[in-house]
C-alpha cells in the first residue's frame, strides 16, 4: 500500500477539487465574426488573433446566415447587431429554423446551446430578445471597443461560459439587469 505523505495529499486534493482556470480560454476558440464594418473585423481579428483564436467571418446577414449553417462547431458567435441583409436577430431565428428543420443540421448541431454576444454602436439594452433553444445572446457589448477591452470581455465570457450551469446562470443574471433597469 501506497501512503502520501499529508501534505502531498492536501494539495492533490486542492488540485482535484478546485482546478485551476484555463491559462487561456481563448487558445484553439472556433470563434464566428460577423459585421458589415471591416475595420471592425480587422479589430476583433487582430485583437483575439495573438490569442489563438481561429475564425470565420461574415460581412452581411446572409452570409453569416449561410456560413453559421455550415459551422456547428463554432464556440462563440459575435455580431454586430445591424448588418446590410439580416439583422443579427433575425440570423439567430432564421438558423434556428433551419437547423430544426433540417434531421441532418439537427444531429451536426447537437443539442449545445452556443453562446453570443452582440455589439452596436446602438444601445441594445432595451430590445427585446427572442428566446431561442440552440444560442444564447448573453452580453452585449457598446461600439466602440478597444483591443484590450475585447480580449479581456471575451477571456471572461468563455471563463464563465465554460463553467457548469453557465446556460441558467446568464439566463437569471440577465433577468436581474432587465428587472433593474425598470426600477
Amino acid at each position: 500500500m501506497v501512503t502520501l505523505e499529508n501534505n502531498t495529499a492536501k494539495a492533490f486534493y486542492h488540485d482535484l477539487h478546485h482546478p485551476q482556470p484555463l491559462l487561456n480560454p481563448l487558445k484553439n476558440s472556433r470563434i464566428f465574426l460577423a459585421d458589415d464594418s471591416l475595420d471592425s473585423l480587422f479589430l476583433f481579428r487582430e485583437a483575439l488573433r495573438p490569442e489563438g483564436c481561429r475564425f470565420q467571418w461574415a460581412t452581411d446577414g446572409f452570409e453569416a446566415l449561410e456560413k453559421l449553417r455550415q459551422l456547428p462547431q463554432v464556440q462563440m458567435i459575435l455580431m454586430d447587431y445591424y448588418m446590410p441583409g439580416l439583422n443579427a436577430e433575425q440570423v439567430l431565428v432564421e438558423l434556428e429554423k433551419s437547423i430544426d428543420t433540417d434531421p441532418i443540421a439537427a444531429q451536426m448541431w447537437g443539442g449545445s446551446v452556443k453562446p453570443v454576444i452582440l455589439f452596436s454602436a446602438a444601445k441594445l439594452s432595451s430590445f427585446h430578445w427572442p428566446e431561442l433553444q440552440r444560442f444564447k445572446i448573453i452580453e452585449l457589448w457598446q461600439k466602440p471597443l478597444t483591443p484590450s477591452d475585447i480580449r479581456k470581455n471575451l477571456k471572461q465570457v468563455m471563463l464563465d461560459w465554460a463553467s457548469p450551469n453557465a446556460t441558467q446562470r446568464y439566463s437569471a443574471s440577465r433577468q436581474l439587469k432587465k428587472q433593474t433597469k425598470k426600477a
